[in-house]
């Protein structure tokens, strides 16, 4: 995943040098509440893959709002965003909002 990240990185910035500090965002989807391991485990991975090592920037996606009780505290790298019950389309419709997707060129099947 390192190398990956890094590849997706090298390609996008040689295709966009007016961005040299551009990096990818990893989504991790978490669809288990009461699992504080797995919480913590994902929450373990995204710091060490963006405030570590600088790869990329991460989104945790909780679907239950009991498990934001499960994240680990780290009030100085987190932001909340409560978005409700977002059906596939409106989740996707924000995110695509939000993000900025990978030209043709980086993007990788």
């Amino acid at each position: 995943l390192y190398e990956r990240l890094a590849q997706v990185t090298q390609a996008y910035r040689k295709a966009h040098p007016d961005e040299p500090h551009w990096r990818p965002t990893v989504v991790f989807d978490i669809d288990k509440s009461g699992d504080s391991k797995i919480i913590a485990s994902v929450c373990a991975h995204a710091k060490q893959l963006t405030h570590d090592k600088g790869l990329c920037h991460a989104i945790v996606v909780l679907s239950s709002s009991f498990a934001v009780a499960e994240l680990p505290d780290d009030p100085g790298r987190q932001e909340f965003l409560r978005v409700g019950s977002f059906s596939r389309e409106e989740a996707s419709v924000v995110l695509d909002a939000t993000l900025v997707a990978l030209p043709k060129e980086v993007a990788s099947d």
